[in-house]
């Protein structure tokens, strides 16, 4: 069975594995000049914060002591409990798991899911004919474009308060924005995803071999890059200590919650990653060398067999891990959350499966097929 996954880096000429999760520890550069970062677009990152998510360091032991440990460690459990022997089963407390072929159709008479899949939206909301701002407004709501317009508003009002001005800053012309502009600062940003230039100041150049004429109509170059400067989403004053997602969190569960509402997904869902490209100052980036984009912020997304996102976490380092949990099945609980008690199949590959998982979702009418790639 083939994974379902949105992760725009997999695809049929790329082998992808398990091991490809894991970060470096130092952010060592890869061979590729294109990928060799500034100095003022790198930020030091803490060593802790660079390990793999199971906990373990870029620093391998040696085969032998590896092989030491490993024999003493089967030593001790057969020593513990003596049905331990290793030669099938897995001990977890009392009870032993034994690994069981099935059918290829295989699948368990008592669950049933218990949702009607589809779009979950009022009559006469979309039609056929509906343009596609009508679907875009389906996500970015008014809530949310508020929300962008108050915190941006509010920062720049706190950046500029902190302190004199330089003659010739930016900031002392600063005019707080409204709704109407926002809309536009942000119809550019989606514009800038389409029509790729070298440098923000390219999309306002009137070279004939470059111009984009269509931008210099929108708003000024020095007004777009102010706003682009005190973009905001949340008050940095009510931040959270541990909470590294402090700024995007009002808006990631803003989004979350437009997603989960608009469409109900079906009995099939699946977990994989997805790294969205950030080459910037961030402590929780990561540098995975087996993806297209080797370094930016990895997403772990649940979604519907069409790629249509239901739920997705930010992966901000070790401090997500729930008590008693490890990464991946903190993860996979968390992404299921709200879809627990309701039948469904989810699909996931040998990154994520273990017995207890499955035990885990078994007992909330979950069904948990391993759907690693050959």
């Amino acid at each position: 069975m083939k994974l379902l996954s949105n992760d725009a880096s997999d695809d049929d000429s790329f082998s992808e594995l398990d091991d490809d999760r894991e970060s470096d520890v130092d952010f060592e550069p890869p061979d590729d000049p294109s990928d060799v970062q500034s100095d003022d677009t790198v930020g030091s990152v803490p060593s802790e914060e660079s390990e793999s998510e199971n906990g373990e360091s870029s620093e391998k032991d040696s085969p032998d002591a590896a092989d030491i440990e490993a024999s003493c460690s089967m030593a001790d459990i057969a020593a513990e409990d003596p049905l331990a022997s290793g030669d099938g089963g897995q001990i977890y407390g009392a009870e032993q798991f034994q690994w069981v072929d099935v059918e290829l159709n295989y699948s368990p008479q008592n669950l049933t899911y218990k949702r009607m899949p589809g779009m979950a939206l009022p009559p006469g909301t979309l039609s056929p004919e509906s343009s596609p701002i009508e679907f875009f407004q389906l996500f970015v709501t008014q809530e949310i474009t508020d929300l962008m317009v108050n915190e941006t508003n509010r920062y720049a009002g706190q950046e500029i308060s902190k302190g004199p001005l330089k003659p010739r800053s930016r900031k002392r012309n600063w005019v707080a924005t409204n709704e109407v502009e926002m809309k536009h600062f942000v119809g550019l940003l989606f514009t800038m995803g389409i029509v790729v230039k070298k440098k923000i100041a390219d999309y306002w150049s009137t070279d004939p071999v470059i111009a984009t004429p269509y931008i210099n109509t929108v708003m000024p170059r020095n007004r777009f890059e102010i706003l682009l400067q005190f973009w905001h989403f949340a008050n940095n004053a009510d931040a959270v200590k541990d909470d590294r997602l402090h700024k995007l969190r009002g808006v990631c569960d803003a989004l979350i919650s437009r997603f989960q509402a608009v469409c109900e997904p079906g009995r099939e869902l699946s977990i994989d990653e997805a790294m969205v490209l950030f080459r910037g100052r961030l402590l929780f980036r990561q540098y995975l060398p087996g993806k297209r984009h080797k370094y930016g912020v990895k997403l772990y997304m649940l979604s519907k067999p069409s790629g249509y996102t239901s739920n997705f976490l930010v992966y901000c380092g070790k401090s997500d891990v729930v008590s008693g949990m490890s990464v991946t099945e903190s993860v996979v609980m968390k992404l299921m959350e709200s879809r627990l008690d309701l039948g469904h199949e989810l699909y996931i590959d040998n990154y994520y499966t273990s017995v207890p998982l499955a035990k885990k979702l078994l007992e909330r009418d979950v069904d948990v097929w391993n759907a690693t790639k050959k």
